[in-house]
């Protein structure tokens, strides 16, 4: 049986504040999953992005790799808000809130392997690694994972 396949980019090294941008490692982790990694895995069929700069500017590194790729925006993967070294929440409208305040993708009320379970096969999410952090307890930044809705097991995917 071929089991469906979700693949998850997460955003890599960001700077912190109001809709963050990736800092330059963060540029350099995207081109790595561009050039390196994505080439091992099935071509996605849909692109799914978060709303945020740090979202965009991953799916601008990779789009060499996802040509002709339908893409969708979603806050599931994401958005503008930015947790800051402290603890806070750094929203896009420049206010802060506490974390404790503040449901996020990476809160456990929040049920994403259901929204993982109706994707279509093959989807390429370009996430926070918080995403990662509530379907599996992993989730570097910078990284590409392979998620088995079906089994929800999952397996990051390296160049060795």
């Amino acid at each position: 049986m071929n089991q469906t396949e979700v693949y998850i980019v997460t955003t890599g090294q960001r700077n912190f504040g109001f809709n963050p941008e990736l800092k330059p490692e963060g540029i350099e982790q995207a081109k790595l999953i561009q050039m390196k990694l994505l080439p091992r895995v099935h071509r996605p069929s849909l692109v799914v992005v978060g709303t945020g700069r740090i979202h965009e500017e991953t799916y601008k590194v990779l789009y060499p790799s996802l040509v002709a790729v339908p893409i969708q925006r979603s806050l599931f993967c994401g958005s503008a808000d930015s947790r800051e070294p402290n603890g806070t929440i750094a929203l896009a409208d420049g206010s802060y809130v506490a974390e404790k305040d503040f449901i996020g993708i990476g809160d456990r009320r929040f049920d994403a392997w259901r929204v993982v379970n109706n994707l279509p096969p093959n989807t390429l999410l370009i996430a926070w690694p918080e995403l990662m952090q509530n379907l599996t307890t992993v989730g570097e930044e910078g990284r590409l994972y392979v998620l088995k809705p079906s089994t929800e097991r999952f397996h990051e995917v390296t160049s060795g």
